[in-house]
């Protein structure tokens, strides 16, 4: 099952967002109603299109854009914040592409780009890279910022398929495994996260012992100095208390003794 014929079980974009308002985007039912850019059925068959160049030689992708933690976010923030998030990715998409390629969103958080007229493999795979990093740019919302965590997956025939339906599936489940290893990447970042809090916990906590014992050491220092002095002190009122016993004229010491 590819994802065109999936993404219909999905709620439809226009029902998880809010309306897009009437100026900004024309009532086209070839076009996505939040973002402008083409439709589930106005992508099936621009994909159709070029499966169909594809056979007689042409070379051309299909990939599929999936962003992570889009549907979370609606969760905590709501529609007026996500819905402007997925029109700034549509826009960066509309604008990273060639003019002969196509941009459509078939869910929520789900984009296709149809590339047309491609070049050699690196050729492709720099175009795509460079999709990819136009919408890993962080997109500003108020006083926060959102990182879009790109998922993609790329299928070009024939090596990948000679139907839309084997395409859209190996685009789909190549976006699926890079998801995964994201995921993971995520997790062991986070992890890494953890331990470098708790060391810097630990360190701190070390050098506060260390200061604590510092200071016990400095009191300690200054208890025995003045026991010192004290004893000095008396040292120097016996001495004087002697001499004058044996009547022996002795100078007062500076500060005096007591």
């Amino acid at each position: 099952m590819s994802f065109f014929s999936k993404s219909k079980e999905r709620r439809p974009p226009d029902t998880e967002a809010s309306p897009a308002p009437a100026a900004a985007v024309p009532a086209d039912p070839g076009r996505d109603p939040l973002t402008g850019l083409l439709s589930n059925d106005a992508l099936v068959d621009a994909c159709r299109t070029a499966v169909e160049a594809a056979h007689g030689g042409e070379t051309v992708g299909i990939v599929f854009f999936s962003f992570d933690g889009l549907r979370e976010l609606n969760d905590r923030a709501g529609n007026l914040v996500t819905d402007k998030l997925v029109r700034e990715l549509g826009r960066r998409l509309r604008d990273a592409v060639r003019e002969n390629d196509s941009v459509g969103r078939i869910s929520r958080d789900e984009f296709i780009v149809i590339l047309r007229g491609l070049g050699n493999r690196l050729a492709t795979l720099t175009l795509v890279a460079r999709l990819r990093n136009a919408l890993a740019e962080p997109i500003s919302s108020g006083k926060d910022a959102y990182v879009p965590i790109v998922d993609y997956g790329m299928a070009q025939p024939p090596g990948d398929g000679t139907t839309l339906e084997a395409l859209s599936a190996a685009a789909e489940t190549s976006m699926l495994a890079m998801r995964e290893q994201n995921r993971v990447v995520m997790r062991e970042r986070a992890q890494q996260r953890v331990l470098d809090a708790r060391a810097a916990v630990n360190a701190a906590m070390a050098h506060v012992t260390a200061c604590e014992a510092a200071v016990r050491d400095a009191d300690s220092a200054l208890v025995d100095a003045k026991r010192s002095l004290t004893d000095a002190k008396a040292a120097v009122t016996a001495a004087l208390d002697h001499a004058k016993t044996l009547g022996v004229a002795v100078d007062a010491p500076p500060g005096g003794t007591r």
